[in-house]
């Protein structure tokens, strides 16, 4: 990593007093713990830190990890709205406010004299945050609703991203963009490392859980001398790589592995190219008492045990809106996901992985259309 975009970083840090940390919709374990890595780094700086991923919910797998259930669903409210009174006289008698119609009303009653409307000044307060950190997302638009509703905010803070992937459009003013490390946890340790900041035994179990989620355990092919010294360096940092093992793959909960042998008895493989898919119903989520945030652990560890599989896809019913199917799409070199699944709207991802909502279709329907397409361009 370059010294640069290192001091930028601490520079940007200096100058914040309270950063938003975010990540996309149904983050990978690796964006989670990457951004509860970042937030911890700038809570010891003194500053205040949230981090907030679109209609996050803890993943079972995760909740070894104290952190993991501090993140938000929403940013909340940006600004206030600051209503300043030139008061007559000794001050205020009373004050009070009622909500009729919709509309605030607040009552104020000054101790003598009268207030009059000159007496009135308002404006916005400055914003909560002044400073963005993205994590993991590609592009602003792939952070879903966390952006669309707060763009406002994005036009006035300085924007960090922090990513590893070669889809990444460096839309940061600051962007720590490394494609030749294995996981945005990794990418997060070799920031603090050229800071020379303190990693404490509670990050550094953090950044080993992204490691080691995103390299299923350290047996994905990217997997290289540096990151193999990275973890050992995190472990002697007290990182407990035998708790995080446990956690991840020898600790299923009974959700997940209901959920894992509803994708199994559906998995369907097409006999020319190498190209898996499975389905899932509302019903599977519901008699299992999963969630959507469980099926990131289940597709990697398919995708493992799946080696001749350059490309799967899981089709599913999402659980709480009734009119959308979520498709999402995983490929290995040479293929793409993001070119993939470029014939579907709503699309967001990076080039090994990407999500997108269709509407108005049956399960049977958006499955014909999705391997159409995915059998379609894996050939061209």
């Amino acid at each position: 990593m370059a010294f640069q975009t290192a001091q930028q970083f601490e520079q940007a840090l200096a100058a914040a007093t309270s950063a938003l940390v975010l990540c996309r919709p149904n983050p990978s374990y690796d964006e989670i713990a990457a951004s509860l890595a970042i937030s911890a780094h700038i809570k010891a700086l003194g500053k205040e830190s949230l981090v907030v991923s679109e209609n996050y919910s803890q993943p079972s797998a995760l909740k070894f990890l104290p952190t993991t259930d501090a993140i938000k669903s929403k940013v909340g409210q940006l600004q206030d709205f600051v209503i300043s009174i030139q008061l007559p006289g000794d001050g205020l008698e009373n004050i009070r406010h009622e909500v009729v119609d919709g509309k605030a009303v607040i009552n104020i009653t000054p101790t003598s004299g009268i207030i009059s409307p000159s007496d009135i000044s308002m404006r916005s307060s400055k914003f909560r945050f002044d400073l963005i950190i993205v994590v993991g997302a590609p592009d602003a638009a792939s952070l879903g609703a966390t952006y669309s509703e707060n763009t406002s905010l994005f036009n006035a803070v300085p924007v960090v991203t922090v990513d590893c992937s070669p889809a990444n459009e460096h839309f940061g003013h600051i962007n720590i963009v490394d494609i030749t490390l294995t996981s945005v946890s990794e990418v997060v340790y070799s920031l603090l490392a050229e800071c020379k900041s303190e990693i404490l035994h509670s990050t550094a179990n953090l950044l080993l859980t992204g490691m080691i989620a995103a390299t299923q355990s350290f047996k994905t092919r990217n997997v290289n001398a540096r990151t193999l010294q990275t973890a050992s360096a995190l472990i002697s940092l007290g990182a407990d790589r035998e708790q995080i093992v446990h956690n991840l793959y020898r600790q299923r909960s009974v959700a997940a592995l209901k959920l894992w042998g509803a994708v199994l008895s559906r998995v369907q493989t097409d006999v020319q190219q190498p190209l898996m898919w499975s389905t899932l119903t509302r019903e599977d989520f519901a008699r299992a008492g999963a969630k959507e945030s469980d099926l990131n652990d289940l597709i990697d560890e398919l995708i493992y045990t799946a080696p001749n599989t350059k490309v799967f896809s899981l089709i599913y019913e999402r659980p709480d809106k009734p009119e959308e199917i979520v498709v999402i799409v995983d490929a290995q070199r040479p293929y793409r996901a993001d070119i993939l699944s470029g014939g579907f709207t709503t699309t967001h991802g990076t080039t090994s992985r990407t999500q997108s909502v269709l509407e108005r279709y049956t399960l049977a329907d958006a499955c014909t259309r999705v391997t159409n397409v995915l059998r379609a361009k894996m050939r061209e």
